[in-house]
């Protein structure tokens, strides 16, 4: 066989390879790199070309030929066709029309058919431009083909596992949201506990009395009545007591009146007796928020008759003018919600409140400065001339009584005083009351205030020099409270 007989063989052999390949068609899978054919019976009727054809969609046996980026591919068991496997031979022999001994020359022919069809495949494959470049190795698929049938049924199977995963995933999504949403519940809630504790920080606190009241009253004789030829006994008389509820009382005898000190004694036992006996009707008084200042102002009225009475008895028993019994008087109640205050006559009432001052560069673990306020109570009650004052008697009138009703809240000490006192403790015109007053409520809710030092002191030379001598006494009441 000369030569343009061989090369018009081996063009016959290509033509027909080619046309054995274009029954197939080539195209390359992204995700697994591989150049895939899918065989199409060109007999069936309105055949199309797949989509797409992969490994897990092919029933039957699939070979993965790995080939060069050249486009050289060894041959080897390739399936082909309609779920049958051909070896070259098998070719060799479908080339040659039958079963018989292929010889060499039919193998040649089959081999290179097998080469035309990869050669075809990768150049279908460039020409549709679907090669990924710097990926190695990539590999031929040649699954078997499928009928229109069969790919209608495999596209609605697909659709429904579709539909599934779509629903699987909103399910998951669903279960999966709540968690999501909250961590941003829980950042919102720390938020809010930051900005509650940066504006607690801010806010000015309070201070909360609890009510654990402690008490003290002491009196002592002046010096000008200790230093006379003929000494006179202490004509003040001061009484406190926080069962059962807090009080003070505190009179003051007349240093002109002959039985002055029996009066003051008069006033302060029996007063505080006459409380004892009304304590429900004080309960519901101080007890009780709903009270008013015209039902308080009215008590202080009941009481100031009450004593009155006291004197008057007194005045008859001994067969004496009221006026010898003349004094003047204090008292302080305190209640739950309020408490009331009335005075007649001269002498000091000063109340303690309690200011929390935080600087504003403090933390939260930085100390605060207390700060306490003293206020007096009421006018000096004092007249126009020196030792000119009211007294506790028959013609005292119910305007010359002064009195007050207030809420206890904020309220941290309680002092009453005589003049005598008042004249060391408290301005003239009642506009300060000194310090010590505030030294000695922090001693008293410490429990450290003795009564034998607030005599040392009342009698002080320090304390005493440049007053008039009068008797002192002092009736104090202080609470423990809490910074809120």
């Amino acid at each position: 066989m000369n030569n343009d007989t061989q090369q018009a063989e081996q063009k016959g052999i290509i033509m027909r390879a080619k046309e054995s390949a274009s029954a197939g068609v080539t195209h390359l899978e992204p995700e697994a790199n591989e150049f895939v054919v899918s065989h199409v019976d060109p007999l069936a009727n309105n055949a199309k070309i797949p989509d797409s054809a992969t490994a897990d969609s092919a029933p039957n046996e699939v070979k993965r030929i790995p080939h060069t980026p050249f486009g050289t591919f060894p041959l080897g068991v390739l399936p082909f066709g309609f779920g049958m496997t051909f070896t070259p031979s098998h070719i060799a022999k479908l080339i040659a029309g039958g079963e018989g001994a292929v010889d060499s020359k039919t193998e040649q022919e089959a081999s290179i058919a097998m080469e035309v069809v990869a050669e075809t495949a990768f150049e279908k494959s460039i020409a549709s431009d679907q090669v990924l470049e710097g990926v190695a190795a990539p590999s031929v698929i040649i699954p078997e083909a499928k009928s229109l049938k069969h790919k209608a049924q495999e596209s609605t199977a697909q659709e429904t596992m579709a539909h599934e995963l779509s629903a699987s995933v909103l399910e998951q999504q669903s279960k999966v949201e709540p968690q999501e949403a909250e961590p941003a519940k829980t950042t919102h809630s720390l938020k809010k506990t930051k900005a509650a504790k940066k504006a607690s920080l801010s806010k000015p606190l309070a201070c909360v009395i609890n009510h654990q009241w402690q008490s003290m009253h002491e009196q002592v004789a002046g010096r000008s009545h200790r230093n006379a030829l003929q000494p006179m006994p202490c004509q003040d008389v001061a009484f406190s007591a926080i069962q059962p509820r807090p009080i003070l009382l505190l009179a003051d005898g007349a240093g002109s009146a002959a039985v002055s000190e029996q009066g003051a004694q008069a006033l302060v036992s029996g007063i505080s007796r006459l409380l004892n006996t009304l304590e429900q009707q004080v309960a519901s008084l101080l007890d009780q928020p709903t009270s008013t200042a015209a039902e308080a102002r009215q008590f202080c009225l009941l009481l100031i008759k009450h004593g009155i009475g006291l004197l008057t008895d007194k005045a008859s028993e001994q067969r004496r003018a009221v006026k010898d019994f003349n004094a003047t008087f204090l008292v302080a109640i305190l209640g739950k919600e309020n408490w009331l205050w009335l005075r007649v006559g001269d002498g000091g009432l000063v109340m303690e409140t309690m200011t929390v001052e935080q600087n504003a560069e403090a933390t939260a673990g930085a100390k605060m400065q207390l700060s306490p306020t003293l206020t007096v109570l009421g006018s000096s009650g004092k007249g126009e001339f020196a030792n000119q004052t009211t007294f506790v008697n028959a013609h005292l009138q119910p305007e010359q009584v002064q009195s007050g009703f207030m809420p206890i809240a904020g309220l941290t000490g309680l002092a009453l005083m005589s003049d005598g006192a008042a004249e060391r403790l408290v301005a003239y015109d009642g506009s300060r009351a000194s310090s010590q007053l505030s030294q000695w409520f922090h001693s008293l809710r410490a429990g450290k205030l003795k009564r034998h030092t607030l005599v040392q002191r009342l009698v002080a030379e320090e304390f005493v020099t440049g007053m008039s001598g009068d008797d002192c006494s002092l009736a104090l009441l202080a609470t423990e409270f809490v910074m809120e």
